[in-house]
């Protein structure tokens, strides 16, 4: 164990001479030259549907676009049928159509849909367009949420902002997962974005100067004594007091208010925005309704409807950290904005399109370990389905197994972080590590695109150890190169092997995350003075 430690920190440290700034920033255009090449040979090559090699063109994004054509004629229950589906992608693509009476009405494989009615309503808005042109639409607004993601990050964490914004987000879009997000039409830049969100919108408030961080001898962070005006780029509050004294003088007083902004329902909404937790809105009662409102952890809530109805899967995380810390508002925000989009889609959907969706949705989750799995399906059970190939019925009992196993140690994980004398800000780094984590490692269906989420830990891994010692870094940057070719070098792999090397990938970072917390939660412990 000595030997390889001793070779695992020599890499690290050769990786770290090698990526000087200027090599980083060569590395990081030639990632998102590889990512225009090979979606501009996916998109652009073949015929109009098939890529070179066979491959159908936006593929994933072709069942949402006929689910939506569905919708439009008035058969959107039609959309949750494998027969119906199959035959009308395979028309639109021009491939010999099957015997109606040999095709199932519900699958495992493709092109099952396993999308929410609400969702099912926006692909119907797209597929009013051409095809191609929905496509462009959509791959487009993905990348716009991806860089919205990355913006929002790098206005919250300080270490980031010493890097400029083109260089963060290239390197983001070299992450190899994203060549699949764009070739074939998903979604997973939006889970990427509601997570973000979430941790912007849920962020605790800077600690001043007196915080209880001072006297446990824990040397505040740099962005936690900035107010949020610091952070989000405006002059501190006691410049902006001191230029418009005069005027605030004669504006009615509020708690920690901003006189720079108007008093009116407009301005407060601004100043809540900007304040978060620390500011109260002038034009919200003092009643519990308005102290939800006030709260930007609603908002958060509301986002992650988007998540609730797309990929319920993933939400599952998120869920469970606010659930663990008592966000209440959150998880209001998240019951509010689910209640209201499918109440509104009943005014333009039948109720028996939920009934078929819930139906597909559970058959697919419960489905046997011998349903046929996706070759790019990179969660536990399909390791446990492919390494046991004589016991196949002990995979989903295993799997499970290993789900409440997980279950346990995030709960752990949670009490541990609060009992830890860290700074808030440092705990709602690690809780949302856990959460993107917990949701990729105990998902039982995740393609290798989904695994878009790991984005998050992975930048905020650099922001809780940004203080922590030059040793701590070079390994997380070594851990980081481990997961960008790891998942590179699997899809390439492809059907031999690739799926069950890319499980390997992303458990080994998630278990080294894992040691990294446990160690990192220890030292602070240590680190406590005795009274």
């Amino acid at each position: 164990m000595t030997t390889l430690t001793t070779k695992l920190n020599w890499l690290a440290l050769t990786l770290d001479h090698f990526l000087t700034p200027t090599r980083l920033k060569i590395l990081a255009i030639i990632l998102f030259l590889i990512l225009l090449l090979s979606e501009a040979v996916v998109l652009f090559s073949g015929s109009e549907y098939h890529a070179v090699g066979g491959g159908v063109k936006g593929v994933d994004f072709l069942i949402f676009y006929n689910a939506g054509e569905f919708a439009n004629q008035g058969a959107a229950v039609d959309a949750y049928s494998y027969r119906h589906m199959l035959i009308t992608i395979r028309q639109q693509i021009g491939e010999p159509l099957p015997n109606p009476a040999s095709l199932p009405d519900f699958a495992t494989t493709w092109p099952i849909y396993l999308y929410s009615p609400p969702f099912t309503v926006i692909f119907a808005l797209l597929a009013r367009l051409p095809f191609w042109g929905a496509l462009a639409i959509w791959l487009l607004a993905g990348l716009a949420a991806l860089l919205l993601a990355i913006w929002l990050l790098r206005r919250s964490l300080t270490y980031l902002q010493r890097q400029p914004y083109w260089l963060i987000a290239m390197l983001a879009l070299g992450f190899w997962p994203l060549n699949i997000v764009f070739s074939n039409g998903q979604n997973s830049c939006f889970t990427l974005l509601v997570y973000v969100c979430a941790f912007y919108l849920t962020q605790p408030p800077a600690p001043d100067a007196k915080s209880p961080q001072r006297w446990l001898g824990e040397k505040p962070r740099t962005s936690d004594t900035l107010s949020p005006q610091r952070r989000l780029g405006e002059k501190p509050r006691s410049v902006i007091n001191a230029e418009g004294e005069r005027i605030a003088a004669h504006l009615p007083k509020h708690s920690e208010g901003a006189a720079f902004l108007p008093q009116t329902p407009a301005g407060g909404f601004l100043h809540t925005l900007h304040n978060g937790h620390s500011g109260e809105a002038a034009f919200l009662p003092q009643t519990p309704a308005g102290g939800f409102l006030r709260n930007r952890d609603w908002l958060a809530g509301l986002i992650a409807t988007i998540l609730a109805l797309q990929k319920p899967q993933l939400l599952i995380g998120l869920g469970l950290i606010w659930l663990l810390t008592a966000n209440w508002r959150a998880i209001g925000g998240l019951l509010i904005g689910t209640s209201l989009a499918c109440a509104l889609t009943l005014l333009v959907l039948p109720p028996a399109t939920f009934s078929a969706w819930l139906g597909n949705l559970l058959a697919f989750s419960s489905a046997s370990a011998d349903a046929p799995i996706p070759a790019t399906d990179v969660t536990m059970r399909t390791l446990l389905h492919d390494l046991l190939p004589f016991a196949k019925g002990a995979a989903n009992l295993l799997y499970y197994t290993y789900f409440i196993a997980a279950l346990v140690a995030l709960v752990y994980a949670v009490r541990r972080l609060n009992a830890a004398p860290i700074s808030a800000m440092r705990r709602h780094y690690w809780l949302y590590t856990l959460a993107a984590m917990f949701s990729v490692a105990s998902a039982n269906y995740l393609l290798i695109y989904d695994l878009t989420l790991l984005l998050l830990p992975v930048l905020l891994l650099f922001a809780i150890f940004d203080q922590r010692g030059e040793a701590t870094h070079v390994r997380l940057k070594l851990l980081t190169a481990f997961l960008y070719l790891g998942l590179m070098i699997c899809h390439f792999i492809g059907l031999w092997g690739g799926p069950q090397l890319a499980v390997g990938v992303v458990f080994v970072y998630v278990g080294r995350v894992c040691l990294l917390f446990v160690q990192n939660i220890q030292a602070d412990n240590r680190a406590v003075p005795e009274v």
